[in-house]
Protein backbone atom coordinates (compact mmCIF):
# COMPACT_ATOMS: atom_id res chain seq x y z
CA UNK A 1 0.00 0.00 0.00
CA UNK A 2 1.28 3.39 -1.35
CA UNK A 3 0.31 6.68 -0.63
CA UNK A 4 1.48 10.11 -1.44
CA UNK A 5 0.16 14.15 -0.37
CA UNK A 6 -1.03 16.36 -3.52
CA UNK A 7 2.99 17.52 -4.25
CA UNK A 8 3.90 13.96 -5.66
CA UNK A 9 5.96 12.32 -3.20
CA UNK A 10 6.12 14.94 -0.66
CA UNK A 11 4.80 12.24 1.88
CA UNK A 12 4.89 8.84 0.97
CA UNK A 13 3.37 6.04 3.61
CA UNK A 14 4.46 2.51 2.64
CA UNK A 15 3.12 -0.27 4.48
CA UNK A 16 4.31 -3.81 3.99
CA UNK A 17 3.03 -6.95 5.42
CA UNK A 18 4.59 -10.38 5.45
CA UNK A 19 2.23 -13.85 6.35
CA UNK A 20 4.09 -16.97 6.82
CA UNK A 21 2.34 -20.06 7.41
CA UNK A 22 3.04 -22.11 10.74
CA UNK A 23 0.99 -25.23 10.59
CA UNK A 24 1.20 -28.23 12.93
CA UNK A 25 -0.74 -31.72 13.92
CA UNK A 26 -0.46 -33.14 17.03
CA UNK A 27 -3.63 -35.39 16.86
CA UNK A 28 -2.20 -38.17 14.36
CA UNK A 29 -3.90 -36.13 11.32
CA UNK A 30 -7.21 -36.50 12.57
CA UNK A 31 -7.63 -32.54 12.41
CA UNK A 32 -5.46 -29.92 10.81
CA UNK A 33 -4.90 -26.48 12.09
CA UNK A 34 -3.23 -23.49 10.61
CA UNK A 35 -2.12 -20.27 11.64
CA UNK A 36 -0.64 -17.58 10.21
CA UNK A 37 1.94 -15.51 12.18
CA UNK A 38 2.15 -11.85 10.50
CA UNK A 39 4.81 -8.93 10.28
CA UNK A 40 4.19 -5.47 9.18
CA UNK A 41 6.13 -2.84 8.54
CA UNK A 42 5.17 0.95 8.74
CA UNK A 43 7.39 3.85 6.69
CA UNK A 44 6.76 7.43 6.71
CA UNK A 45 9.01 9.44 4.09
CA UNK A 46 9.18 13.31 4.18
CA UNK A 47 11.03 15.56 1.71
CA UNK A 48 10.87 18.53 3.34
CA UNK A 49 11.79 20.51 -0.22
CA UNK A 50 9.04 19.21 -2.29
CA UNK A 51 6.96 20.39 0.81
CA UNK A 52 7.64 23.53 0.29
CA UNK A 53 10.02 23.71 3.72
CA UNK A 54 13.37 23.75 3.46
CA UNK A 55 15.53 22.46 0.24
CA UNK A 56 17.43 19.33 1.22
CA UNK A 57 15.66 18.39 4.22
CA UNK A 58 14.56 14.71 4.70
CA UNK A 59 12.55 12.63 7.51
CA UNK A 60 12.10 8.80 7.64
CA UNK A 61 9.86 7.64 10.20
CA UNK A 62 9.51 3.66 10.67
CA UNK A 63 7.74 1.52 13.03
CA UNK A 64 7.46 -2.46 13.52
CA UNK A 65 4.78 -4.77 14.46
CA UNK A 66 4.89 -8.42 14.74
CA UNK A 67 1.91 -10.68 16.05
CA UNK A 68 -0.12 -14.15 14.92
CA UNK A 69 -2.68 -12.78 13.05
CA UNK A 70 -5.16 -15.61 12.38
CA UNK A 71 -5.80 -19.26 13.64
CA UNK A 72 -7.86 -21.61 11.84
CA UNK A 73 -8.86 -25.58 12.76
CA UNK A 74 -10.74 -27.95 10.64
CA UNK A 75 -12.26 -30.63 11.62
CA UNK A 76 -11.52 -34.20 9.97
CA UNK A 77 -14.77 -35.12 9.19
CA UNK A 78 -15.75 -31.90 7.49
CA UNK A 79 -12.94 -32.29 5.27
CA UNK A 80 -13.31 -35.57 3.44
Amino acid sequence: MRGTSSEEGALVLDIDMLLTPAGRSSSGGRSRSAELWGNTEYTLNADTGKMGLWPGGFFKFAAISVSEAASWATAAGSCR
